[in-house]
């Protein structure tokens, strides 16, 4: 009876540190679904500005006129990333991208490919700059439809 006694009591005690971590990375996407960010890759050179409203993402570029856009879908702790017009065949990967915080508004990253047998990672950082979005980008989502 002992033994299961001490079994239960670690069996909670796993069940907890679960809870904890699932209640971080709800957490944490609450902060990632929404705002403006910068992106930088793994030798800290700016990539793009990301706004987040809604389901997607739309990715500011150096030298580009136009927005990239991504659309994003949440679930345990990790998003799912994925063109939303593909236009070659490469923007028809879907990327898990999974996010650690290491500071009140910065979280680094890490992307592969999720449903691919693929040696591709791509690492890097990103700060989150604001809780809103600018006007030309609100209008643009205001104009997409949700992905699901």
């Amino acid at each position: 009876m002992k033994k299961i006694t001490h079994f239960l009591q670690i069996l909670m005690l796993f069940g907890w540190m679960n809870s904890a971590s699932q209640n971080l990375d709800q957490s944490i996407i609450k902060e990632l679904n929404h705002g403006t960010f910068e992106v930088y890759d793994d030798k800290n050179n700016k990539i793009c500005v990301v706004y987040r409203k809604n389901n997607f993402q739309l990715e500011k570029y150096r030298n580009v006129k136009k927005f990239n856009i991504v659309s994003f879908k949440p679930s345990q702790g990790i998003y799912y990333l994925k063109t939303y017009l593909p236009k070659y065949k490469a923007d028809t990967v879907t990327y898990a991208v999974k996010y650690k915080k290491i500071d009140h508004n910065t979280y680094t990253f890490s992307a592969n490919p999720a449903f691919l047998k693929m040696q591709f990672n791509s690492t890097g950082t990103m700060l989150k700059t604001s809780n809103d979005i600018s006007e030309k980008a609100t209008i643009f989502f205001n104009n997409l439809k949700n992905p699901d």
